[in-house]
Parts: C-alpha cells; structure tokens; sequence
C-alpha cells in the first residue's frame, strides 16, 4: 500500500455547515452500484460514481454522468493525471453550503483507487483529516465477490437495470479457479479492510453488509445511508438486477480441489456448500428471496 504525503486539513470547516460529505468505500462486486444508484435518486443527494478510478475510461465516464446543474459549481472536467485529488474532491465534489436543497455530496472510491502517485493519493489522508463520513460496504463472502467479478469479466455485463427488459446474467458455463490467485484476492481483501479499520480508527463509519442488508431488506439498508448522510428517509428500491449466477460448488469446476486447499485457511468459510453467507455466485437462495422481496415492495415472510 502506498505511503502518500500528508495534506493539511483544508480550511473549509464542513463541521460549521449544513451539509455532509461522505464517500463510498468498498471494492468491485461489493454492492457499491446498488447502494450508489440509492444515493444517487436521493432528492436531497447528490452522488457521484468512481471519479478517482484507476483507469482514465472509467474517472472520465463516471465524471460525465454527474449532473452539470446539480453542483454548486461548474461541473468542468474531471480528474486530471498530475492533479491534487484532494483539491479536486473539495473544488467539484464536496460543498460547504446546501445547493437547491441538496444537503449531502459523495462520491465512490475503491481501496485501490487512488494509490499510483502522491497527487492522487492525497485523497486519503483528505478522507482522514477532515469531516467525511465514510459508508463502507462489505461483503462477507469473498469466494462469490470473486466469481462475479470473474463472471462479469467474461460477459463483460457489469449490471443490468430492473427495468431494461433484458435477462439479468448471461449464463457462463463452469471454469476452473487458481487457487493461488484467490488466496492473493482474499488476503489483498482482508489486509485493505484490516486497513480502513486503522485508518479510519476516529471515524464514525457506517458499515452495511451485502448479504445481511442490501440483500436482505434494501429498503432499511438504504434508510440507513439516507440517515447516516443527515438526509430525509426515502422509499427505494433496487435499480439494478441481482445477477443470478450458478451456485458456487456449480459455477467454480474444480470446486472440491479448491475447498480442499483453502480447508485449514480462515477462508474455509467460503466453500460450505449450504450454510455459508452468499454461497451463489451473487448470493444464496435466501439473499435472492430478500431483493425480489424488496422489488415487489413487500415483506419477506
């Protein structure tokens, strides 16, 4: 992880205003999308996605959807290579006054956003320093995060909204997984939350679980973000599908081979076959249930 130079606590005093700044902190498959498009129909938020992404395609997409009369200033261009990321966030994202009834200014960032050189990486000790809230979503089962960020790799469908008409998923048939390979994506998963933990030590950060909450009852998990940012409750709903993949022990072809190696790990978790949290490739049956329960508006039973 890189060491980044300090920053100094800007001078704007967000604590003496009306808004809250926050950020979405997570990594890809996570529910980022999910909660993000939530935030982002918010009346009283205004959220933008990866604009400190890794890839210039990806920060200059992101930047583009971001509502050029919904900021207090003009939107201009996005992040730039070279430029000071902390200056940025402050200048075109965060604000220290409410805007045409906008109370809350955020924007999602990954654990390895913003780690290639110091400009950059000014962000992070900026999230330290000064007043942002951070909501940070885990999902538990780091076996399904990596199949769907797989699955997704391969159909190149990334999410899919409720009302596109369209199937979810395109179904992939079963591949074999290098276990050498996930061990580093868990242990790189478990060191960077390991990670926010310490950094993040004197924050109140609001922690929301993928298969407890935003796959569970949505609308709650929601309210809690809304309320978290210092906005009105909001009804809403999922706008994207769950895609819904192969159950793991299906999706994965050398599954046993795999649960054999990881069997004496703190990973062993992630291949029951039943009982573990998000045993599908996007969630267990149970977490399926929840979301179709939260997008027919009604209480699972």
């Amino acid at each position: 992880m890189t060491s980044h130079r300090a920053v100094e606590k800007r001078s704007t005093t967000f604590e003496e205003s009306d808004t809250v700044n926050f950020v979405v902190l997570g990594n890809a498959r996570c529910g980022s999308n999910l909660l993000g498009r939530a935030l982002a129909t918010h009346p009283q938020i205004r959220m933008a996605g990866e604009v400190l992404a890794n890839q210039e395609f990806t920060r200059k997409v992101s930047w583009e959807r971001v509502n050029p009369y919904a900021r207090p200033k003009v939107r201009g261009e996005g992040y730039q290579a070279g430029e000071d990321a902390a200056t940025f966030a402050e200048q075109h994202i965060f604000s220290s006054t409410p805007f045409d009834n906008i109370r809350a200014f955020g924007f999602k960032i990954f654990y390895d956003h913003a780690r290639s050189d110091d400009a950059i990486g000014t962000i992070w000790p900026y999230l330290v320093q000064n007043p942002i809230r951070i909501i940070h979503i885990i999902r538990r089962n780091l076996l399904a995060s990596y199949v769907s960020n797989e699955v997704a790799l391969k159909t190149n469908e990334w999410h899919v909204a409720v009302d596109a008409g369209t199937p979810a998923a395109t179904e992939v048939p079963p591949f074999a997984l290098d276990p050498f390979l996930v061990q580093r994506y868990f242990d790189e998963l478990t060191n960077w939350r390991r990670w926010v933990d310490q950094t993040f030590a004197n924050k109140d950060i609001l922690t929301i679980s993928y298969e407890d909450e935003l796959c569970g009852d949505f609308g709650a998990a929601a309210n809690r973000a809304f309320e978290y940012v210092g906005v009105m409750r909001w009804v809403t709903r999922p706008a994207l599908q769950k895609q819904q993949g192969l159950p793991l022990e299906e999706q994965i072809s050398n599954f046993g081979a795999l649960r054999k190696h990881f069997r004496d790990t703190p990973y062993a978790e992630f291949f029951a076959t039943d009982s573990a949290p998000g045993s599908g490739v996007n969630g267990n049956g149970s977490e399926r249930r929840g979301l179709v329960a939260s997008l027919l508006g009604r209480k699972q039973e």
